[in-house]
C-alpha cells in the first residue's frame, strides 16, 4: 500500500498503485507527483517481524536454559 499527503489539505491518501494519476479523495487536487511516503501498514509490519524475532529469541533461550537444567 502506497500512501501520499497532500500538499492542499494535508489529508492522506492511499493506494494500491504508485504510478498514474493520484488525484486526493479529499479536495481533488492532483498529486501525482507527491514523494511516496511509507504507509503505516508497512510501519506496522516492520514492527511485528521485529516483535515476533524477538519473540522467538527469548522463548528459544528460555529452551536452552530448561534443557541445560
Amino acid at each position: 500500500m502506497y500512501k501520499k499527503v497532500c500538499t492542499e489539505c494535508d489529508k492522506p491518501s492511499f493506494s494500491s498503485v504508485d504510478s498514474g494519476t493520484w488525484l486526493c479523495p479529499v479536495c481533488g487536487a492532483d498529486i501525482s507527483k507527491v514523494t511516496i511516503q511509507a504507509s503505516e501498514s508497512h510501519d506496522r509490519q516492520k514492527k511485528v517481524d521485529h516483535l515476533s524475532v524477538r519473540y522467538v529469541k527469548q522463548h528459544s533461550q528460555k529452551k536452552l536454559y530448561h534443557e541445560l537444567v
